[in-house]
């Protein structure tokens, strides 16, 4: 059968057409999101303008955070899910209470860890403690959750030192693992101590849709039951009295942590249709996959009775929760939302509102519409693009692209400055990732429209780490 080839060429038309139809609307919802994301509350702006002294300062618009916790545990809530908080993502222990006290009683999982050693300062630390034992409820566990395995002595140390802490407390630590030798090292380090620790299993959601391809992020090595079989029969006959498995883990990072887009470009637009097809199949697949380990993990003698599910992040809440096999879905790093959320459509997370700043004060103005401030240079860890610099919000300009934000200077252009701003003002930025900023910052000034300002120290104001506390 012979087609007419005016017939294909309508078809190829037609095809066209909805093609750059779709590019179009895509292109109208991605400026929108980007110009929104350079919005900011005059509230701020007033605080920002009555700064004296030296810079930099960090600023939580208490409001805007407060709101988009509410929203994340609203659709945690709609789902029967219970929220575990990431400390990584925050890095303000009063704003870790801060976010557990809003969801309600017994529904927080806990906290998502970074290291050994950020585990255990959190375990001694009061406030911590009083917040996690609002949400205590006979048969929980795993209140502190180490999201990373540890593969050295010394860290599997600080756990047992964590579990002793936590144990007159009812509470309890555990942390991921995903091979024989981080089981050894865990193990041994809990004979020694007399005092089992318990262990969560990391299973790995990236997509391999060709034995040749894989998208997503390179975790951990299992990715199917029989993988989690021979995790379980490695901890069952080396390590059943040492460790006890509490949980298994599937984080889809290339659905929680990918973009919808770069910039409003058409080619980045375009190349979003990509990657709306790989978050569609990675969810498909990943759900599926998640799903499957986790029973297996359930039904094996080895793991605890009530044995827990965590899966996504902020950036992939709206369809975590669709997984019936998920027990608990992590937030974070949405409450503060740093500018990387400008690039995520409200597809796969709730419409997060800007909440956390920093300023600069401009010590040069090289010409009429060009100042510089001093220092600004903390560029996103990740990928290097143009993505992860800061962005200025206040006033509207734009980085000077052949020296983005530098190390002791950072330029912008402004094509209207605001009337008396110039050398002595003060210029805000949002950091491109939420947590970051709180090992670089001793303190975060908490500013609301209806509250007096309040300082809550950060990580690095605490004498803290993320890495080493």
């Amino acid at each position: 059968m012979t087609v007419p080839m005016a017939a294909v060429v309508a078809a190829a038309v037609l095809g066209a057409t909805v093609v750059a139809q779709l590019i179009v609307r895509r292109r109208v919802r991605a400026n929108q999101r980007m110009r929104r994301g350079r919005l900011v509350a005059s509230h701020i702006v007033n605080f920002a303008e009555q700064i004296e002294g030296p810079c930099p300062r960090a600023i939580v618009d208490l409001d805007a955070f407060d709101e988009n916790v509410r929203a994340m545990v609203t659709v945690a809530e709609g789902s029967g899910k219970r929220v575990r908080v990431a400390t990584k993502s925050v890095r303000c222990v009063d704003l870790l209470v801060r976010m557990l006290d809003v969801v309600p009683a017994g529904r927080a999982a806990g906290l998502m860890t970074f290291s050994a050693a950020e585990t255990l300062a959190l375990a001694r630390d009061p406030r911590i403690v009083a917040a996690l034992a609002r949400h205590w409820k006979p048969g929980q566990h795993s209140q502190l959750l180490l999201a990373y395995p540890v593969a050295d002595e010394a860290s599997a140390d600080l756990l047992v030192a964590c579990q002793r802490e936590l144990m007159p407390k009812q509470l309890s630590v555990a942390v991921m693992v995903d091979d024989s030798r981080q089981v050894d090292v865990l193990a041994s380090a809990a004979k020694r101590a007399g005092i089992p620790l318990s262990v969560w299993i990391d299973v790995d959601m990236s997509l391999r849709p060709l034995p040749f391809a894989h998208l997503g992020v390179r975790r951990s090595p299992l990715r199917t039951p029989s993988c989690v079989r021979r995790m379980l029969e490695k901890i069952a006959g080396d390590a059943t009295t040492a460790l006890i498995v509490c949980g298994l883990m599937g984080y889809e990072a290339q659905v929680a942590g990918l973009v919808d887009f770069e910039d409003s470009g058409v080619a980045s637009l375009c190349e979003s249709f990509a990657r709306s097809v790989v978050k569609r199949l990675s969810k498909r697949d990943g759900h599926a996959r998640r799903q499957e380990c986790f029973t297996f993990l359930r039904q094996s003698p080895v793991a605890h009775r009530d044995a827990l599910c965590n899966g996504g992040g902020s950036g992939s809440l709206n369809s975590t929760v669709t997984d019936p096999s998920v027990s608990e879905v992590t937030v974070g790093s949405g409450a503060l939302c740093g500018h990387l959320f400008d690039r995520y459509l409200p597809t796969e997370a709730p419409p997060f509102q800007p909440a956390l700043y920093f300023a600069l004060r401009v010590t040069r103005q090289p010409a009429a519409n060009i100042f510089t401030c001093h220092g600004g240079g903390w560029c996103a860890s990740g990928q290097p693009g143009a993505s992860r610099l800061p962005l200025l919000v206040w006033p509207q300009g734009d980085l000077i692209s052949m020296e983005g934000a530098g190390e002791v200077q950072t330029p912008f252009t402004v094509r209207t400055p605001p009337s008396n701003f110039g050398v002595g003002s003060v210029a805000l930025f949002r950091p491109c990732k939420s947590g970051e900023l709180g090992d670089t910052i001793a303190a975060y000034a908490l500013v609301s429209k209806h509250r007096e300002t309040v300082v809550a120290s950060t990580y690095r104001g605490d004498g803290l780490e993320a890495w080493n506390c």
